[in-house]
């Protein structure tokens, strides 16, 4: 009985180290690893870490997305396995050392998969942050906090499938 379980849990560990060591080592867009951006232009309805001056120097935001044997909190922590079949696919953004998360379990014997909002390349392309301002942000909740909208949209990072673009 507890082969199964642990057999699973290896499976798991594996997983996780295996997407580690990809997004240690390989860049998620181009073919190289990321440059300074130059800022966007200026725009009245974005937030300052996305519209920002030259006195910024930004970083960009960083995502992996993938599926995992693993129950997953709302922070994307392991808390658990799931029961056979079922699969909790994941989006996590790295924005200025924070971690916005979303998760979505699926079974894959119902023939569910992984829906596409949770996939990095089309809905959390790397994107420049001016991070003094997402952390200045942060503290003051002004315009918003970036942290539960990190676009300052209106729609929660919960609902919203383009983290990082106001306009969509």
């Amino acid at each position: 009985m507890k082969k199964p379980i642990l057999n699973r849990w290896l499976i798991g560990i594996c997983l996780c180290l295996i997407l580690a060591s990809l997004a240690c080592a390989l860049p998620f867009s181009g073919g190289s690893r990321p440059t300074a951006p130059a800022a966007p232009a200026a725009s009245a309805s974005q937030p300052p870490w996305l519209n920002f001056g030259s006195d910024c120097q930004p970083i960009k935001s960083y995502a992996t997305s993938g599926g995992s044997p693993n129950k997953l909190d709302e922070f994307g922590k392991v808390v658990g396995l799931l029961p056979k079949d079922q699969v909790t696919c994941f989006l996590e953004v790295q924005i200025c050392s924070d971690i916005i998360a979303r998760t979505k379990v699926i079974n894959q014997a119902a023939g569910e998969s992984c829906p596409p909002e949770l996939h990095f390349s089309s809905y959390a392309p790397q994107t420049p942050i001016c991070c003094a301002a997402w952390k200045a942000a942060k503290a003051s909740k002004t315009p918003c906090d970036p942290l539960l909208d990190s676009d300052c949209d209106g729609r929660l990072n919960a609902v919203d499938q383009y983290l990082l673009d106001p306009a969509k």
